[in-house]
């Protein structure tokens, strides 16, 4: 007896020891990663200076997106919420100044955002030092006057890689821009256009289950054509009314709008490129966007099989409706619906769209319109050495502490339910597409420019989108010119 008392404690001395020993490896390690980034952070951002101590850095922002900015501490312990204190606290501490936040209403973007930052500009009196916005209208606005170009803003580094490059390429124009994202933008990745599917619903339908689905991704045959054939094959008319209805299964649900913009970018088409001399051109409606719209059309208008979240029933017609009451096998949405599904009993996957066909080398993502963009009022330029060394500690810090917890820690595995759904969110996020005529499609009119020109056929009921693209093509073209000298101002 008194041996196997001794051998006991023994063990639990090992096991405090061992826990110990752990302890102060994950400390040991915690320091090490501080450390790693306090010295890259002393490497590639703007020294401190004498004239910046005590300064105030004012950013503007829609008060729905408050959790891209500032700490709660209320909610400490949660992981986005101290990733956000760690960057803050490190900007602050780095350049002893002050961060402070002008969130606005978001009912109207135009009034409530862009007056106090117009009303400034004309005042000449600097209130704001940054701005963050509703992506696709303040990429467009940003080019009336009111912003600096980012590529003459001094101690911002567009190629670092807390700024998207692919982006800023994208949206730039003569070698201007005004508008800018990157890791700053929380937004940004959670935008990013997903498939959702129900493995529970899969599962009890496809001999395969959901790993067949995987598989097709894993080896580059998740294409459109997959799709559809699973669409059909897990509709059914469960309720036993003629007809279907909201109670019945649905192979596929969706909105019309954004969902449908995301095909037109993950099938690899373009809607706008550059000439020899790089001016912005518009490719027009050719055969592959005409097969698109003609497939779209099939399986979301007239095959049966799809449920169209358009609004007419409030309980049911949001992102991700038809997915929450587990009618559907498919959705289209993005990334940030994660959340949502992660409050649910619900057996999800997360995939990318689909590709065009199996011969389109990659799989594609948009971010959507609603995401975090950046400009800086002109009056900032008064101050220009302050503001880009802020701004640049701000996108630094944010990737090394907020993209990373959001990316590794949120992203991929409490929103990502299986190892699969993981490897799915890296293919996502490792290839977004960028087009000029969609960051800047509010130049045309909301839902109004050529990157809406599918979604516009889908929703008008035809897959004709080269008769309406040579209808449009005029207005198209001539608004085109009027936004192209906006960048020469």
């Amino acid at each position: 007896m008194k041996k196997l008392l001794a051998i006991f404690f023994l063990l639990c001395m090992l096991v405090t020891t061992l826990a110990a020993c752990k302890g102060d490896e994950v400390k040991d390690n915690q320091q090490t990663s501080e450390q790693d980034t306090t010295d890259l952070a002393d490497q590639v951002l703007p020294a401190s200076k004498a004239e910046y101590v005590g300064k105030e850095f004012k950013i503007i922002y829609r008060d729905a997106y408050s959790y891209e900015w500032e700490y709660v501490e209320e909610d400490a312990g949660a992981t986005i919420n101290d990733a956000i204190f760690e960057r803050n606290s490190a900007v602050e501490d780095r350049y002893d100044i002050w961060l402070a936040y002008h969130p606005v209403a978001n009912a109207s973007f135009e009034n409530d955002f862009l007056s106090p930052i117009k009303t400034s500009v004309l005042s000449g009196d600097n209130t704001f030092q940054l701005a963050a916005g509703y992506e696709y209208r303040l990429a467009y606005n940003s080019t009336l006057g009111d912003f600096l170009d980012w590529h003459q803003i001094s101690n911002v580094d567009l190629e670092a890689d807390w700024w998207d490059g692919n982006f800023a390429k994208a949206a730039a124009y003569r070698d201007r821009a005004y508008v800018m994202t990157g890791s700053l933008s929380l937004s940004h990745l959670y935008s990013s256009a997903c498939v959702f599917f129900n493995q529970d619903f899969v599962n009890a339908r496809l001999d395969g289950g959901s790993a067949e689905i995987f598989d097709l991704v894993e080896s580059g045959n998740w294409t459109l054509e997959a799709f559809e054939t699973y669409i059909t094959q897990f509709t059914a008319d469960d309720d036993g009314i003629d007809g279907m209805t909201k109670d019945d299964s649905y192979g596929y649900a969706t909105n019309t709008y954004t969902a449908v913009d995301a095909f037109l970018f993950c099938s690899d088409i373009s809607v706008s490129g550059r000439t020899e001399d790089g001016t912005v051109k518009l490719y027009g409606a050719g055969e592959k966007l005409g097969n698109l719209a003609t497939i779209l059309h099939r399986i979301i208008n007239t095959s049966g099989k799809t449920y169209k979240q358009d609004g007419e029933d409030a309980e049911i017609d949001q992102s991700i409706g038809m997915m929450l009451r587990g009618k559907t096998a498919f959705t289209t949405a993005n990334l940030k619906n994660a959340s949502e599904l992660r409050t649910t009993e619900i057996n999800y996957g997360i995939l990318p769209y689909p590709k065009y066909d199996a011969s389109q080398k990659k799989y594609y993502s948009i971010t959507m319109d609603y995401s975090s963009a950046f400009a800086i009022p002109r009056t900032a330029g008064e101050d220009i050495d302050f503001v880009g060394a802020i701004t640049e500690a701000m996108a630094f810090y944010s990737h090394e502490y907020v993209r990373d917890a959001l990316y590794s820690t949120v992203l991929k595995y409490r929103d990502a339910k299986d190892a699969d759904s993981s490897k799915c969110i890296d293919i996502i996020l490792e290839n977004p597409r960028y087009d000029f005529a969609y960051i800047y499609a509010f130049a045309w009119g909301d839902q109004q420019g050529p990157s809406a020109i599918l979604r516009n056929c889908i929703n008008a009921n035809t897959d004709a989108v080269s008769v309406l693209f040579q209808s449009l093509k005029t207005s198209y073209n001539t608004k085109l010119g009027y936004l192209l000298e906006n960048f020469q101002q």
